[in-house]
């Protein structure tokens, strides 16, 4: 089984789909901007092994969750928002895992939660036609269902031949079907819709889960962040980030506040622990008001994402600060003069 690596002098042989891929944090050569942070491609096999197993036990659960949600819930958009929701718990599930065993290689995550994903999905489907057939009385049981994927093809043929619901909230029989039922076609869209909206969730949602951060291999844990570095007015966002990938730093230093509701906004991610590693991220960022004040939009976009760059440079983000006038020192105050004590033989 591969383990990680904890260092340069550390001679113990990893598997070869997890050997370290060597990273160039920008630092080195003749200029040391224009990189962006990639993960390495390092990952462990417990780690993919349990990300998989808790995705498939995970993914068992939701998927008779969903297939039951989709057929006693009556509205419409409420299935929707269960099909949405059931892509993203696809994906969060495994990515947990993957990122806590700190497994670095979006195509083995992406691979991992795809079969979890299809394992999940064939499960709601052999328990969705098995809640559907519930009131035939040779109806195939749910084990039965899941135990033999060509009966699952098969049912699925017949139902839709029939239809399964419609607006109005009719239901399959396999002995009286009604015109109203949605069918045919329009059925099949439905669930290629249903089907597509469930795996691009799922692979969207790992993808966005273990790109979120750098990873420092040099420290070997994730980089804390993102924290907002500074906020400037809108400008040309091709000419920023020109800018910033040839090193001037300087030309944001220059950028004045924001005003309105267009800004740009510098986020920076660096290792804690060597603070070493700093990568740079901008979203330009259009706040709509209506007349009253109240906020109707709030859209934001990439300009750069991980701009590879050293702390030094972090800091000339910063404004530049005008120089504070010299004030002349206030003259020392008088002493009090002090009236001399008189003797006690004075007082008598």
């Amino acid at each position: 089984m591969a383990r990680e690596l904890s260092g340069k002098g550390d001679k113990t042989k990893e598997s070869p789909m997890s050997q370290r891929v060597p990273l160039d944090y920008g630092f080195a050569g003749d200029s040391k901007y224009g990189r962006y942070y990639r993960h390495s491609g390092q990952l462990n096999l417990s780690g993919v092994f349990a990300a998989l197993s808790a995705g498939m036990v995970v993914g068992a659960v939701l998927g008779v969750v969903y297939s039951a949600t989709v057929i006693f819930v009556p509205f419409v958009k409420l299935r929707g928002l269960a099909c949405v929701f059931y892509g993203i718990g696809m994906g969060a599930a495994p990515a947990v895992l993957l990122k806590k065993l700190k497994v670095r290689n979006l195509p083995i995550s992406l691979a991992v939660v795809g079969v979890a994903t299809l394992l999940s999905f064939y499960i709601s489907w052999a328990s969705w036609e098995a809640i559907v057939l519930r009131d035939w009385s040779r109806a195939p049981s749910f084990v039965e269902l899941v135990a033999n994927p060509v009966e699952v093809v098969r049912l699925a043929e017949v139902i839709n031949e029939g239809g399964t619901w419609s607006i109005g909230g009719s239901t399959y029989s396999p002995n009286v079907t009604t015109n109203t039922n949605e069918k045919g076609t329009f059925l099949l869209i439905i669930w290629i819709i249903e089907a597509a909206t469930i795996f691009g969730g799922a692979l969207t949602t790992v993808k966005v889960m273990l790109h979120q951060l750098p990873f420092c291999e040099k420290c070997n844990q994730w980089c804390a962040g993102p924290k907002l570095v500074r906020t400037t007015a809108s400008t040309d966002a091709k000419l920023l980030k020109s800018k910033l990938e040839a090193g001037d730093f300087a030309y944001v230093s220059g950028l004045p506040a924001p005003a309105g509701g267009e800004s740009f906004e510098f986020n920076r991610h660096r290792c804690e622990k060597c603070q070493e590693l700093n990568t740079l991220s901008v979203l330009s960022r259009s706040i709509k008001k209506d007349k009253k004040g109240k906020i109707r939009g709030n859209t934001k976009k990439t300009i750069i994402n991980k701009l590879l760059v050293s702390g030094e440079d972090l800091g000339k983000l910063l404004p530049a600060t005008p120089p504070i006038a010299a004030v002349a020192p206030r003259p020392a105050a008088a002493a009090p003069t002090r009236k001399p004590l008189k003797s006690p033989q004075s007082l008598q």
